[in-house]
């Protein structure tokens, strides 16, 4: 089914970056709603950094997101492997830190290097051994849920209590 799926919807690209298209069957459709929650839920393992793109991929170990937020102009393509010193098998901390804020320094300075020989891997960060469960999407999603519904509750609530104060008759 995989197969006919990628014939059909996404022939060029792959699962995280194909389109809904014209005229979805109901399937499809529902299988490419959740992209979202597989995007959030995917991120590199670093090995030797040849396959990651350091602004496009998913690759920092961080609750705060896995994602670098400023990428520099003239440097979009740049692979996570040329942050590395390949001989020594240690991080160009002269390079990073020209890059780089200091909080993303400290984040990639805190990551180990494996072995160059090594090649990188996406992983699913919700479940410990990093492979893709419907159980670990289906927790993933509703933590989501619970954590987007709990904020929609409280900004109405703030935003109906800023309005009852806004209308109250003030005397100074």
């Amino acid at each position: 089914m995989k197969k006919e799926f990628k014939a059909k919807y996404y022939p060029n690209c792959n699962f995280l970056d194909s389109a809904l298209g014209y005229s979805p069957s109901f399937t499809w459709h529902s299988i490419h709603t959740s992209r979202v929650l597989v995007k959030n839920g995917i991120r590199w393992r670093l090995k030797d950094g040849k396959s990651i793109n350091i602004w496009n991929d998913p690759w920092l170990r961080s609750n705060d997101g896995s994602y670098v937020q400023t990428p520099l102009t003239g440097l979009e393509e740049l692979k996570v492997s040329t942050l590395m010193n390949s001989s020594s098998n240690k991080w160009n901390d002269t390079l990073i830190h020209q890059i780089f804020s200091s909080c993303h320094v400290t984040r990639i300075l805190y990551m180990h290097i494996c072995l160059p020989n090594e090649l990188d891997a996406i992983i699913w960060k919700y479940n410990s051994d990093g492979n893709f469960t419907i159980k670990s999407c289906y927790f993933h999603a509703m933590e989501t849920l619970i954590e987007n519904t709990i904020f929609r509750e409280w900004r109405l609530e703030f935003h109906m209590g800023f309005k009852h104060y806004w209308k109250q008759d003030i005397h100074g």
